[in-house]
């Protein structure tokens, strides 16, 4: 997203009523984090998204995983073995069915880490990461919607909380339970 910021009112003499501006790239858009019905309580009821790690090194930063696309992350899916002895993560429609899918719109006053950047600053090899970029590429996702966040993400940046009922994503408004919400 590219946004246009007036720095400052520059007069010119000979066109006054020219206004200099000048284009930023604009990191701040609304991000989210998909999960699973079953853990969206826990989150709720803690107050916070805890990190994670997404190859399991050693040295691998710790962090929030968020997207700024508003359709369901396949990554996010849980995974069937095949006959050959591969994994795939399920689709939609039959996570939807298993477990529940939901997400957290996350305020745009987050900073966040492109993936991009991750995989020069997470500490994950070079090896590693390309495996796992290659894969869930493979399985759909759009790794360069993907951004991270390297601290645990308190409830205060959290805009909404919504799960996919039918093709729809319904918000939760709070005058009933998380636990009865994802029901």
């Amino acid at each position: 997203m590219i946004a246009h910021i007036v720095l400052h009112h520059q007069i010119d003499k000979k066109k006054e009523s020219r206004i200099k501006m000048k284009t930023i790239k604009n990191n701040y858009m609304s991000n989210y984090h998909y999960t699973k019905a079953v853990h969206l309580p826990a989150i709720v009821n803690e107050g916070k998204i805890r990190t994670t790690n997404i190859t399991g090194e050693k040295k691998e930063r710790s962090a929030v995983w968020l997207t700024t696309s508003e359709e369901w992350e396949i990554c996010c899916s849980i995974a069937k073995f095949e006959q050959d002895g591969n994994t795939t993560p399920v689709g939609l429609e039959e996570m939807k069915q298993i477990m529940g899918v939901c997400r957290i719109k996350i305020s745009d006053k987050l900073q966040t880490t492109t993936y991009a950047k991750f995989k020069h600053v997470g500490k994950v090899s070079e090896f590693c990461i390309d495996y796992f970029t290659d894969y869930f590429t493979k399985a759909g996702c759009k790794t360069n919607l993907w951004n991270c966040y390297f601290n645990s993400i308190s409830k205060e940046y959290f805009e909404s909380i919504e799960m996919m009922v039918g093709n729809e994503w319904v918000t939760w408004d709070g005058s009933i339970s998380i636990e009865e919400f994802v029901d």
